[in-house]
């Protein structure tokens, strides 16, 4: 069927009498009438395939003496003139419901006996994607196949084959209301069967010492249910150190209630209450379920780094994300999604100084739509990174949307030793978004009974038609208030690890805690931006206020980009504040097509030891898919009686496989290098594929012969030789399109379609096949004896009558298959008498050499006789 259009169109391309008008070719019957047919303007191969002859409602009439002229011969062309109907058969389509784009998909057209022409099939898949009432679908026939007048009587569906656009329309009344962005559930896929591990490996060294940190996070995916685990070897020698594993849970999806059920060893996802370790179980809703949910909050921290430092962040203990970065302001904006809870901040200079403080991390507006709710259960035993206690805990918050303007919310700790009660409101209002919390707390530490309160407001608004945003945050707890994480910590100090003891003496006893930001976009022109933010943590007891504050200012100027700003920190390491002012500057170059920056940062340091530090760099990225990045530079150090001057560099490359990133840091007397590395392996049906990065979400995708062919929309993410490739980072509970880039797939490789969308669950693994041919393409030219010339339109032929393909012009004609032509004879017919016809002998694999060879053709000389 495939040759059959490449040579239909092959013929009308060289009709003389065909004129072209709006995609429309006329020609006219010995009695003057015009006679329509759609065709394509278009020869690319791709087109050709998707391209429907017929017009829905007409007719094509083929006059054969337009072929030859006044040599009238009686040329066979009944394989063109055919009713107007869809053909029977399998179409990848773009499917509207009701004039909205719903997907892209698979359609059938089938016949029913006695039937002449071919229907919709409205299978299990499409009457999902109609998503009609209830009460309708109860009604309706028990067949695998329903035609559109099954479904209703005012229901019927257009297809417009030249476009591959099948638009279905279905009266509203028995369609079920959904807001805007639903996705049925019944779409959401659990995914095939797979397995994969991650890794993310950085190594730092210096004169003084090697520190070695390898992130390890690994899964198996089986019938719907998703195993996770996550784990670290970290170390400050050579060697990797001891192996801790923070994340054993086993993860699946209860569609009816919008939740996810959990067991194993995880941190509980609370709404209101404080995330904690625990292993046991728990039952959550998930709101990226819901169209348009809201989606967990990310921090970016933002700070200067003095020399090529090491940014550790710490949550509740646990190291989150480590990333070396050059010296000078630093933005890190790839945390992922967190947990509720304070973040901890360290910051590792070159000459091993380290420097940490807090960012808080507060959900500061809590609005669920009315008649939605979220919530969460768990019950387990409280975990620290090598312990599980013998400390049972259940948690329970629920938050329920009662209107527009006012969500209710609540949340229960329980347990031997903690008690809890949580009561809060979240408001919308017309001076912005207000969040108020109370909590009620009973602890028994030991001997010791501590009751107490926590006060919580949260305020947020966004005044779009200023460009401008305000977050406020202000927290007070009475002093003998406990939160469960630091409850646990004092009943099981001793087996706190240092970063799990740092986390308490910050955490602990806080008095009150107040975070200010704004920000303003458009600031004194389009390119202007503002921002500032302060922040400060007061304690009970004797230990050291937390204070930060930053302001900061940007600008363009011609091509050059600048920054001017203040930082303060009160690094809880430390008993002197840092302040510095720093100011940056970024010019792009222009050489030979490649993406060069030129970089200089300015910054003076107050603290016990005065400094000022300047370096320029230049930077930029390589390579097709800028897939090479790299930075170089001087950096100069002045101190109050010597100066110092070194050398610094940074590259990145993204290779199909893995990520691979180093730095190097050198002065006269000091050296410092990093060396990193990030990848995963996905194993699956087809095989075992590495990939660059891998999500906790991914497809797989396979191409049979496709190996090399990029996949869109994933960083340098290709086909191996064995046509497999993941999509690393497909999003849960949406639509996601993948889709191959056919021009770099091998020439003999022809898809159906280059586009699939998927919608996975989360955690889930899909997978999506791309239908692909491989074909030969021969294009013969026939030698007939006394050169004779075959009419345009004659059939090809195989001995059990099968048509493989149509004349064109020149006695040519285009087959797919090789072995067509090598495996038995073949027949060229070109009318109905007996010598209306010739055959063309097998022709020997060894002797069928081409004699030219192009992007999509391999062209025979053969004889018929």
């Amino acid at each position: 069927m495939k040759n059959f259009k490449y040579n239909v169109l092959y013929i009308l391309m060289f009709m003389p009498v065909v004129s072209h008008s709006n995609n429309i070719a006329a020609t006219k019957d010995p009695q003057g009438s015009v006679n329509k047919v759609k065709i394509s303007n278009s020869l690319d191969v791709n087109e050709i395939e998707k391209t429907q002859v017929l017009d829905a409602s007409n007719f094509a009439y083929f006059n054969p003496s337009s072929l030859y002229g006044q040599d009238n011969r009686n040329i066979n062309l009944d394989s063109f003139k055919s009713k107007s109907t869809i053909q029977e058969g399998t179409y990848y389509v773009q499917l509207n419901i009701n004039k909205l784009k719903v997907t892209d998909t698979k359609v059938r057209f089938i016949k029913k006996k006695n039937d002449q022409a071919a229907f919709l099939c409205l299978d299990k898949d499409l009457l999902n994607y109609l998503d009609l009432d209830e009460k309708v679908l109860s009604k309706l026939p028990d067949d695998e196949c329903l035609s559109i007048n099954d479904i209703h009587k005012n229901a019927y569906y257009d297809m417009d084959s030249s476009k591959l656009v099948l638009n279905l329309y279905v009266p509203q009344a028995i369609k079920n209301e959904h807001p805007e962005g639903y996705i049925n559930p019944k779409l959401f896929d659990e995914g095939v069967n797979s397995g994969f591990i991650s890794y993310n490996y950085n190594t730092f060294h210096n004169d003084d010492r090697t520190t070695q940190y390898l992130g390890v996070s690994g899964g198996v995916n089986f019938n719907g249910w998703y195993f996770r685990h996550q784990g670290n070897f970290d170390s400050n020698d050579s060697g990797l150190g001891g192996y801790t594993s923070y994340e054993n849970v086993l993860h699946t999806d209860i569609l009816p209630i919008y939740s996810r059920l959990s067991l194993g060893q995880f941190n509980t996802q609370n709404y209101q209450l404080d995330s904690l370790p625990i292993v046991g179980v728990q039952i959550a809703s998930d709101q990226t379920m819901l169209p348009w949910s809201q989606q967990i909050y990310s921090p970016v921290i933002e700070n200067v780094a003095n020399s090529n430092a090491v940014v550790k962040v710490f949550q509740n203990g646990v190291k989150i994300y480590e990333k070396t970065v050059p010296a000078g302001p630093f933005k890190l904006t790839d945390l992922g999604s967190i947990g509720s809870g304070d973040l901890i901040v360290e910051i590792e200079e070159n000459s091993g100084e380290r420097k940490t403080y807090t960012v808080p991390v507060q959900q500061n507006v809590y609005m669920i739509k009315p008649g939605r709710y979220n919530y969460s259960a768990s019950i387990g035993n409280y975990h620290f990174l090598n312990k599980t206690t013998n400390d049972l805990i259940s948690q329970l918050n629920y938050g329920y949307g009662l209107n527009n303007n006012l969500t209710l919310l609540s949340g229960i700790n329980l347990s031997e030793n903690y008690n809890s009660l949580l009561f809060g409101a979240a408001i919308n209002s017309g001076i912005g978004g207000i969040n108020l919390k109370f909590s009620s707390s009973q602890a028994k530490v030991f001997s010791e009974k501590f009751n107490g309160e926590q006060y919580n407001f949260d305020y947020r608004y966004n005044f779009d038609k200023y460009d401008f945003s305000v977050f406020l945050n202000a927290l007070h707890q009475s002093k003998s208030y406990l939160t469960v994480s630091n409850t646990f910590s004092r009943l099981n100090y001793e087996y706190l690890t240092d970063s799990e003891q740092n986390n308490y003496r910050i955490t602990n006893n806080l008095k009150d805690q107040i975070s200010i930001n704004f920000m303003k976009n458009k600031f004194l022109n389009n390119s202007s931006n503002f921002s500032f933010g302060y922040s400060k943590n007061t304690y009970w007891d004797s230990a050291k206020d937390a204070e930060q504050f930053n302001i900061s200012y940007s600008n363009l100027w011609n091509k050059i980009g600048y920054t001017l700003g203040y930082s303060q920190t009160d690094y809880s390491s430390f008993n002197e504040d840092d302040k510095t002012f720093y100011l940056s500057f970024s010019l792009p170059l222009d050489w030979r097509k490649s993406k060069l920056f030129l970089t200089s940062n300015i910054q003076t340091t107050q603290n016990d030891n005065d400094f000022t530090t300047g370096n320029v760099n230049v930077s930029g990225s390589l390579g097709e898919l800028n897939n090479f990045n790299f930075g170089a530079g001087i950096l100069s150090t002045y101190y109050h009686d010597h100066a110092e001057t070194s050398i610094q560099a940074n590259a990145n490359y993204l290779l199909p496989k893995v990520s691979l990133g180093a730095t190097v840091f050198a002065t006269d007397d000091k050296q410092q290098y990093s060396f990193s590395a990030k990848g995963a392996l996905v194993a699956h049906k087809y095989g075992i594929t590495p990939v660059n990065t891998l999500a906790d979400t991914y497809t797989i995708v396979h191409v049979e012969n496709g190996g090399g062919a990029r996949l869109n929309n994933a960083w340098g993410v290709k086909l191996d030789r064995f046509g497999n490739a993941i999509y690393p980072t497909s999003s849960a509970y949406s639509e996601n399109d993948i889709s191959v880039n056919p021009q770099d797939l091998p020439i003999d490789v022809v898809l159906e379609s280059n586009q699939i969308k998927v919608i996975p669950r989360k955690y889930s693994s899909t997978l999506a096949v791309f239908n692909a041919k491989q074909t030969s393409n021969i294009l013969l030219r026939i030698m007939v004896k006394n050169s004779v010339k075959l009419p345009i339109g004659s059939q090809v032929l195989k001995s059990d009558g099968t048509v493989l393909g149509m004349m064109g012009q020149s006695n040519q004609v285009i087959l797919e298959n090789r072995n067509d032509v090598f495996e038995q004879p073949l027949k060229v017919l070109w009318g109905t008498e007996m010598n209306q016809s010739c055959e063309i002998d097998p022709i020997p694999p060894l002797k069928a050499k081409p004699i030219r060879k192009n992007y999509h053709f391999e062209i025979l000389n053969v004889e018929c006789h």
